[in-house]
């Protein structure tokens, strides 16, 4: 009886054991969720911020090719009021 009761202890034990564990992998899997969530918000923010940057150094490249058509004093006229932006 008493060899009985020492192991309905030990296996209780371990259900518990389980059952914290389990929760435990719940939370850290919920976080890790919550992780991958702002990790791809942050990315998307970067990505349409970067390709903001990409358009305003296309425009910028293409008036700069156009300016450089020009005769060389409207070209130094021009070019210092594109570069102050």
């Amino acid at each position: 009886k008493q060899l009985e009761t020492g192991r309905q202890k030990i296996v209780a034990k371990f259900q518990q054991l389980r059952q914290f564990l389990e929760e435990q992998e719940r939370l850290l899997l919920a976080q890790l969720e919550e992780l991958n969530k702002e990790i791809e918000k942050r990315r998307a923010e970067y990505v349409a911020k970067l390709s903001e940057e990409l358009s305003s150094f296309s425009s910028l490249i293409s008036e700069m090719e156009q300016k450089c058509q020009q005769p060389a004093s409207e070209f130094l006229q021009d070019i210092n009021g594109t570069l102050s932006r």
